[in-house]
């Protein structure tokens, strides 16, 4: 039994391909031209690095400058309201990371202009840090570090924020718990990707979770998702080993494929009354832990290996809107499951050929 036990999650880890860390092209400042000149040319050709004092900054169409390198030495830094004459309103560029942090770990205490709109990877570096603070005014927050972080605890949001950018908390190791600020309405790609975190609190106006969010976050114990929310990315929060429940709002538009696969602790899922979700992707919570999955009237489709190897799952109820369902959306649960089906002659006869037992419901 334990070698078919082996092997049926050997299959299951075959079937939702390896999660790729989130990789960004390297911005090399003018600190390092000789060394990569190249890269500099290949990824960021036409960018125009300008210096005032000791700072190296980039004009931005807007006609404000992003911060991207720092010469100087010493325990504090001022990052200045203004470089060349322009607002500096970004530390680093949207989609590079620095090679080089603008803030590095030498510098002990720094402070961060109110002007700030935008901070981005690389550009401030937090390895030795266990707490810090984003400055009001800051809208946009992208990935801090593709290499872990082992000393961060506590990181304070402002109100300003909008968007927590791709990888942004990725690979943080010591921050278990979060508030995530009201006026939040998107958290991008691989944002809490292999993390350590327990608990989130979303915000009433997130709208989006990227792909890949939460991938692999085997701490995170609850996730309450808000009325509000419309997509939840593909293997969003894939291999969330501690998550016990979902319950996915009646706003929810889009679920992404593998989105909740391999979460092995999960045994409650609730879809809130007036459900707005008309497909359930592939893989969606195959390797789940559920014991019963009541599909919302309005969902139209389930799709391949949706509740595939759901070991204890028993009791589905079938909704009459359904017009498309895989013979194998179910692979693999338990034989004892029993479906009931509400008014859909079509969805028993294949489940009753698929070898279920079936119980037919009149809406």
């Amino acid at each position: 039994m334990r070698c078919l036990a082996v092997l049926a999650v050997l299959c299951l880890l075959m079937a939702s391909p390896p999660a790729r860390a989130l990789t960004l092209p390297v911005l090399v400042t003018e600190n390092d031209w000789e060394e990569g000149r190249k890269i500099l040319d290949d990824v960021s050709e036409g960018l125009d690095i300008k210096k005032d004092g000791a700072f190296r900054y980039i004009p931005l169409p807007d006609g404000t400058v992003s911060l991207v390198a720092w010469d100087g030495k010493g325990e504090t830094l001022t990052v200045p309201d203004t470089l060349g004459g322009c607002r500096v309103t970004a530390l680093g560029v949207e989609g590079y990371r620095l090679i080089k942090p603008v803030i590095p770990d030498t510098v002990e205490s720094f402070t961060l202009p109110s002007s700030l709109r935008s901070i981005h990877a690389g550009s401030v570096a937090l390895g030795k840090r266990k707490s810090f603070s984003v400055p009001e005014g800051v809208e946009l927050l992208e990935g801090f570090a593709e290499n872990a972080n082992y000393d961060l605890q506590t990181i304070t949001l402002p109100s300003t924020l909008r968007t927590l950018g791709r990888g942004c908390f990725a690979y943080f190791m010591k921050l278990r718990r979060l508030k995530i600020p009201e006026g939040v309405e998107e958290i991008g790609d691989q944002a809490f990707y292999r993390s350590e975190i327990q608990y989130v609190q979303f915000p009433s106006s997130i709208k989006r979770i990227g792909n890949l969010a939460f991938f692999d976050c085997r701490n995170l114990e609850d996730a309450a998702f808000p009325e509000g929310l419309e997509s939840i990315g593909e293997r969003a929060f894939e291999s969330c080993s501690s998550l016990t429940r979902a319950v996915l709002p009646s706003s929810l538009r889009t679920l992404g494929a593998w989105a909740f696969a391999l979460c092995t602790g999960m045994y409650g899922l609730h879809f809130r009354e007036g459900s707005r979700l008309k497909t359930l992707p592939e893989g969606a919570f195959s390797g789940s832990d559920l014991r019963k999955a009541e599909l919302p009237e309005g969902l139209e489709e389930v799709m391949d290996s949706a509740f595939s190897d759901c070991r204890r799952l028993t009791v589905i109820r079938v909704p009459g809107t359904l017009k498309n369902l895989s013979a194998e959306a179910f692979s693999g649960i338990s034989q004892d499951a029993v479906f009931t089906v509400v008014g859909n002659p079509e969805a028993a006869s294949l489940l009753r050929k698929a070898g279920f037992q079936v119980r037919e419901k009149e809406k």
